[in-house]
């Protein structure tokens, strides 16, 4: 009976051994883990949680030049106030060192005036204006300074026309009444050739199709980032 006691009593302590070991290790283990999530684990401050999802983008400063190429000629005499033209870059936009819009992008804009002169005086002049940028494939409105041009003056062939006149006229007045009648025919030559002035409009303004015209923005356009 007391060999008996012993034995359960040596069984006991083999138990209790072994189980110590066992919560040790058990101990250990989560310890290394935690160490090891601890280690791993990085606090992400308050101020970047959203800036992973915030879309990046480029201002285009008010000022920026806008080199476009015009696709059809514009005209006095065939355009009016309010059309729109089409053209594209003719040299790349680049803010914050990166290329934003290519050469070649599309843009469009608005014949602003189209005052094709008066006929006795006023010269004929064509104004044009931007009014949208497209950025890959999003159409941006814009607002630009405006390009202007003027038609040629005809001082010169009005001159012309004028003195044309009073010479045939001069011609006719010596045939038809000698000296005379020539003072009055150059006269009278010269008023009908002033009439001829005064009754034909100057000639139209014009911008060629695939002019280069240097455009500046009025307003800052922000656009995103590829």
């Amino acid at each position: 009976m007391t060999k008996s006691i012993w034995q359960q009593k040596i069984i006991l302590s083999a138990v209790a051994v072994v189980l110590a070991a066992g919560l040790a290790g058990c101990s250990q283990g989560s310890e290394a883990v935690a160490g090891v999530e601890n280690s791993t684990t990085t606090e992400v401050p308050r101020d970047s949680w959203f800036s992973a999802t915030d879309p990046v983008t480029h201002t285009l400063n008010i000022g920026e030049t806008l080199v476009v190429r015009t696709t059809s000629t514009l005209s006095t005499k065939t355009n009016r106030a309010g059309e729109t033209f089409v053209g594209s870059l003719e040299q790349p936009l680049e803010a914050d060192g990166v290329i934003i819009a290519g050469k070649g992008t599309k843009v469009s804009g608005t014949v602003s005036t189209a005052d094709p002169g008066g006929r006795v005086n006023g010269v004929a002049h064509i104004s044009l204006t931007l009014t949208e940028l497209v950025v890959n494939g999003k159409a941006f409105p814009i607002t630009s300074s405006a390009y202007v041009r003027e038609a040629k003056t005809t001082v010169t062939k009005d001159a012309q026309k004028v003195g044309i006149g009073a010479g045939i006229g001069a011609v006719i007045g010596a045939v038809a009444g000698g000296g005379d009648g020539a003072a009055k025919g150059a006269g009278l030559g010269a008023g009908l050739g002033a009439a001829a002035v005064l009754g034909t409009r100057g000639a139209a303004a014009v911008v060629p199709a695939d002019s280069v015209i240097t455009f500046t923005l009025s307003e800052p356009i922000t656009v995103p980032a590829d």
